[in-house]
């Protein structure tokens, strides 16, 4: 499992943006306690980005979840 957050994208526009190009991935907080979202200053709205390779477990697979995320308008 993967759980990131992005410096200017949303968690959520992420999410959606995968989804219109068929990459199934979530946001949320996850069961994380309050102190982990302090510690490391989560929007307890938006949460992380969370992939989990179980899904996405090919080479070709993740470099396709990561083509996707690059192209992201203002992913960099």
């Amino acid at each position: 499992m993967i759980c990131f957050v992005h410096q200017d994208q949303s968690s959520r526009s992420i999410v959606e943006y995968c989804g219109k190009h068929g990459i199934v991935t979530r946001c949320g907080t996850f069961l994380s306690c309050e102190k982990f979202q302090r510690e490391f200053d989560i929007d307890k709205e938006e949460g992380v980005v969370r992939f989990s390779l179980v899904h996405y477990n090919s080479i070709e697979e993740v470099a396709r979840v990561i083509e996707v995320l690059e192209s992201m308008p203002g992913w960099k």
